[in-house]
């Protein structure tokens, strides 16, 4: 990375909660030992969530890794227990399960500075399949849908915390995360940014990988998590009747459309059946949520 002489770049905290994943933190944390960024303007700092006896976390014996502790369970609150005590002006945040390019802080602080300075930076977040390609139709579906950053920066005002960057200001400006939500508390915290005029900007260079979803149950205990995650932000709101049917509606809308798009490749019974397997599942995904707004619209 080149700065202007005698300019220091501004010094990095790299936020993780971790909750029961050692092996995969072990991946992330090997990453970012090996960051193009200086090493002396950045620190890494673990927030383990509670995890199990016998799945704690370890970081590397290097003075720039620090582990934290928080006993409240969610990884907001785990983030904000880092905010605490992180020195960085710049504050970059991902998860434990995912797997940093070699100039992914270069690239988000390269992005955030970038004239005219964003308060907010998302990056491109790449799903990784064990297999090398999408086979299952939950892989399938993760290929398809999974961190559309751009669009949520461009239409809902946030970044997903996989792949996220702001300044200690602008938390400082607008608050922490809200430790009371269990998910979409990215969404929360992107949105109080943009309310208040925030610039929130897409950093397509700034990568980080992330494993697919393989399986229904997987991807189910995600949905069932980011559809309650956005109920409860929307509810807390002041998301009236119309707002939520709205919503169940819209999940019809969607499904009607990946219906009439040719999704997976291959010709004869092979890519029919997958595409059947893809829309079974997008399907049972849909219904899913429109119970959970309907739900929603019926205690409003």
């Amino acid at each position: 990375m080149s700065t202007s002489p005698g300019i220091e770049p501004p010094f990095v905290s790299v936020v993780i909660p971790v909750f029961d994943d050692p092996e995969r933190l072990t991946l992330c944390l090997q990453a970012l030992q090996v960051q193009t960024y200086p090493e002396d303007r950045f620190e890494v700092v673990v927030v383990d969530n509670a995890s199990s006896a016998g799945r704690l976390p370890c970081v590397p014996d290097d003075p720039r890794f620090q582990l934290l502790h928080e006993p409240r369970r969610g990884s907001y609150a785990a983030r904000n227990r880092a905010l605490e005590l992180a020195r960085g002006e710049i504050l970059v945040f991902t998860d434990s399960d995912c797997l940093p390019a070699s100039d992914w802080v270069e690239q988000l602080v390269a992005g955030l500075t970038a004239e005219p300075r964003a308060d907010l930076v998302g990056g491109r977040v790449e799903v990784a399949f064990e297999s090398g390609s999408p086979q299952t139709a939950a892989e399938w579906y993760e290929h398809l849908h999974a961190f559309p950053q751009e669009y949520y920066l461009r239409t809902a005002n946030f970044a997903v915390t996989a792949n996220m960057a702001t300044w200690r200001s602008c938390v400082s400006a607008v608050g922490p995360f809200n430790a009371g939500l269990q998910s979409r508390g990215d969404a929360e915290f992107g949105q109080r940014v943009a309310a208040r005029g925030g610039v929130l900007r897409y950093v397509p260079d700034a990568v980080v990988g992330h494993p697919a979803r393989a399986t229904r149950t997987e991807l189910l205990t995600k949905l069932r998590r980011t559809s309650a995650g956005t109920r409860d932000n929307d509810l807390a709101a002041g998301a009236g009747r119309a707002h939520f049917v709205g919503l169940a509606a819209r999940q019809w809308y969607l499904f009607a459309r990946s219906v009439g798009a040719s999704v997976i490749p291959g010709r004869g019974p092979d890519g029919w059946w997958a595409t059947a397997r893809y829309l079974g599942l997008y399907a049972e995904m849909r219904m899913i949520q429109t119970g959970v707004y309907l739900r929603a619209a019926a205690r409003r």
